[in-house]
């Protein structure tokens, strides 16, 4: 269970907690951003200038470390005026530190930027809020920019449940869930490495109202777990859609080869 959305003051800097918030606006949604890092001190510091620029006005950051052994820890303590907790100590990997986040976490609203992620505008999360607070829906994203090897690549659509069950389709870095699908549908599966996000959306699937910022958010590097790692995130979609119901092995089978027909073809081009 997430801890009560009453309690929105992280309190006295001590044993990591850094005590340190943006502004706070009376009457704004609690926005918790958490970031997972591990010998992340080359890129870290572009995701800490986004997040000094956001304008919107209630935003928790929550950045979890699985003990680095480079200056991580050190960029961390630098900037600990914005970041409301940290800590840093071993975990089994960025699910693992996750969900230790969010036992943390206080926000109406929860979202994941990545080490090697960054905001584009520094009104992202300002306008990703605003379209949430246009109508109901639990779950708001936009579109991701991925520069691999200096090439940009826009990735991200409109929620659809019937296409999740073919592949990812949204851009997870930078979307925000409401805190109620944490906790109707429980936390990130431990057991996968890169495709825990896909894994807890389709769990959550039949409970997303989603709504769609028709523009880049974020701003993934090379760098990111999910691009240097293509093939494990093929096997693991694969390891979900063929246990999840009204997917099966089959089909399973067939997204996994059309996806690395894809890649294939993607890298010839």
């Amino acid at each position: 269970m997430l801890p009560s959305r009453e309690v929105t003051d992280p309190g006295p800097a001590r044993d990591g907690m850094a005590g340190g918030t943006e502004a706070r606006r009376p009457g704004l949604p609690l926005v918790s951003v958490i970031t997972a890092t591990f010998n992340a001190a080359r890129c870290l510091p572009e995701a800490i200038a986004s997040m000094r620029a956001q304008t919107y006005g209630n935003i928790e950051w929550i950045v979890v470390d699985g003990a680095s052994t480079d200056a991580t820890v050190e960029l961390i303590r630098r900037n600990e005026d914005i970041i409301a907790f940290w800590s840093s100590e071993p975990d089994t990997g960025i699910y693992d530190a996750w969900n230790k986040a969010l036992k943390r976490a206080h926000g109406d609203w929860i979202c994941f930027l990545g080490a090697d992620d960054r905001y584009v505008r520094n009104d992202s999360l300002e306008k990703m809020m605003r379209l949430a607070a246009s109508g109901p829906c639990n779950f708001v994203s936009g579109r991701m920019r991925v520069v691999v090897h200096g090439t940009p690549i826009v990735r991200g659509a409109p929620w659809d449940r019937a296409r999740m069950r073919n592949y990812q389709v949204i851009a997870h870095p930078g979307a925000v869930h409401h805190r109620s699908l944490f906790e109707q549908h429980g936390q990130f599966d431990v057991s996968y490495r890169i495709a825990g996000d896909y894994d807890f959306l389709l769990r959550a699937a039949d409970s997303i109202q989603g709504k769609f910022l028709d523009e880049v958010v974020v701003e993934m590097g090379g760098e990111g777990a999910s691009n240097r790692q293509l093939l494990q995130v093929f096997r693991e979609t694969y390891r979900i859609q063929a246990r999840f119901p009204g997917i099966g092995r089959p089909r399973a089978a067939l997204n996994f080869a059309l996806a690395v027909i894809k890649a294939m073809l993607r890298r010839l081009a």
